[in-house]
């Protein structure tokens, strides 16, 4: 059986006494989107990190197309993650440069392409996302869903094959949230990436992904289908999923 294309085995995480993850074990195969959902502070941002090689776990393995992450010198971490494009809750884009530059920043920084090609490869992904002709623009003239188009369009740039995507939708209305949701899969079959997600909003998560799993405790207790995870008889994923007021995650059982 071939290797899974994302292979997180074993990982453990903690901040001091805080453990974050006590055994997080997930796969992700070639072209899938996977979505990770769980409440506030569960440490799902965490993992997307640590996948991206921004924090260290304390134990565990983490494998990107067979190739170790955890514990590889500092340039073998580099090539690896040079493959994973991340978009950012918040787009992070950096204010003080027009859109194209930010779009164009990571080429430019590690010297990819020239002037030339960068411009072409800026025009060509903000073309993906919806938005040609918005170069010169700078960020703080955007509205939220279009930040949010603009960093995916830098996380692609470098041609990534894994996406992380960070609460794609928080903070969007419900129609602007659904542009986005179309997007990511209209890229995902573009550029035939996988991706891995992190997110609280169910409509996004049964749309986006082709298998969803639970973040409780420090452990993904719960992976399965869309409709799988819709029809469970968890008790916790089913109060989560279903917003409900009452159950073991609010009532303490």
């Amino acid at each position: 059986m071939a290797e899974p294309f994302l292979d997180v085995r074993g990982m453990r995480k903690a901040f001091g006494d805080f453990v974050v993850w006590e055994e997080c074990n997930l796969t992700l195969e070639e072209g899938e989107t996977h979505a990770v959902i769980g409440g506030s502070g569960t440490g799902k941002s965490v993992l997307l990190q640590t996948v991206l090689g921004l924090l260290q776990p304390d134990s565990g393995s983490i494998r990107f197309r067979g190739r170790e992450i955890v514990g590889a010198d500092p340039a073998t971490r580099a090539e690896i993650v040079r493959e994973v494009g991340m978009l950012f809750q918040d787009a992070a884009l950096f204010d003080s440069m027009t859109v194209g530059e930010n779009v164009g920043f990571e080429l430019a920084q590690l010297k990819l392409m020239d002037r030339a090609g960068i411009r072409d490869r800026v025009a060509e992904v903000l073309e993906w996302v919806g938005l040609s002709g918005i170069e010169d623009r700078d960020p703080a003239q955007l509205s939220g869903g279009m930040r949010k188009r603009v960093g995916l369009a830098r996380a692609l740039a470098s041609g990534p094959r894994l996406m992380l995507y960070d609460e794609p939708t928080t903070g969007l209305d419900p129609i602007t949230s659904d542009v986005i949701n179309e997007l990511i899969i209209y890229l995902r079959e573009k550029t035939h990436t996988s991706g891995l997600v992190i997110t609280h909003d169910m409509p996004s998560a049964y749309k986006i992904a082709d298998r969803i799993s639970m973040l409780y405790q420090g452990r993904l207790i719960f992976t399965g289908t869309p409709e799988e995870v819709q029809n469970t008889d968890h008790p916790v994923v089913s109060q989560f999923v279903h917003g409900r007021a009452h159950g073991p995650i609010t009532d303490g059982a």
